[in-house]
């Protein structure tokens, strides 16, 4: 994962030039694993009967929704802004 976003990294330049923030590539990172990490959250919960893994799945799925719809509007965003 860290070798994807090497040349995420700022570098001296306008502004424009530098790339994405960190808080922008955290974000990214959070939202594009939070739901697998649900997901295998909810496989251990239902693998050791404990309760409440179906419900994880559930949250999983919406989490990957939301993180789809992120990723698609800053690449519209960013589709625009090279126009």
């Amino acid at each position: 994962m860290l070798r994807l976003q090497a040349g995420a990294r700022p570098e001296a330049g306008s502004p424009a030039e530098r790339g994405p923030t960190r808080a922008s590539i955290v974000s990214r990172r959070i939202i594009g694993l939070g739901s697998a990490l649900l997901i295998a959250f909810a496989g251990f919960l239902l693998l050791v009967e404990v309760g409440g893994g179906l419900y994880l799945v559930a949250v999983a799925i919406v989490t990957a929704y939301i993180g789809a719809l992120v990723n698609a509007w800053v690449l519209l965003v960013e589709i625009l802004a090279d126009l």
